[in-house]
């Protein structure tokens, strides 16, 4: 935790700004929010990911709709001069018995101990200032304050997106297992 403080500094403070939010995006965020999700296959070694779709703010819309049973959370670094969304990071927690709307006491379900990252991306004309390295950073911060029986957060990296896998080793993510994906065409 005290390197995700250290860490969740805005390398460009007159530029960029953190935001986060739980749950929809915030309408004047949610195209700039699938401007930057367009963006995830963008990724060194992405070629075995899922067909790209075109996140407008209805895909949006649509993909905040299915995560029912988790609790989503974004962390975004905000362009000061466009009020755009220019990174951002998305996070689920399991639902236990738990709303984070609740009381403090009721916050969370103690049964509930890891949570996961899912995409991380920075616009291209963003990339090489600290942004992505920042959004996890200050994803983890509230993440433990809102559930505090997360021991663990996992991600899924592709070895050949080298730049992604330093953002995660800076922040305190270590490898631990490996896995294998295979494609076949039909």
């Amino acid at each position: 935790m005290a390197r995700c403080r250290e860490l969740a500094t805005c390398p460009d403070p007159a530029r960029y700004e953190p935001a986060r939010w739980y749950g929809a995006a915030p309408d004047p965020l949610a195209d700039s929010f699938g401007q930057v999700m367009n963006h995830v296959l963008d990724a060194p070694g992405a070629t075995l990911q899922p067909a790209p779709r075109a996140w407008d703010r209805a895909a949006v819309r649509a993909w905040e709709a299915g995560m029912t049973g988790e609790h989503l959370l974004v962390t975004a670094a905000l362009h000061r001069t466009t009020g755009h969304v220019a990174a951002a990071t998305v996070t689920t927690v399991a639902a236990g018995r738990h709303d984070v709307e609740v009381t403090a006491a009721d916050r969370h379900d103690p049964e509930v101990t890891s949570a996961s990252q899912h995409d991380t991306a920075v616009l291209p004309q963003h990339r090489g200032r600290g942004l992505a390295r920042l959004i996890k950073a200050e994803q983890t911060l509230p993440l433990h304050t809102r559930f505090p029986s997360v021991r663990t957060i996992t991600a899924t990296v592709n070895t050949r997106n080298h730049p992604m896998l330093a953002v995660n080793r800076s922040v305190g993510y270590r490898t631990i297992t490996e896995r294998l994906l295979l494609e076949k065409s039909l």
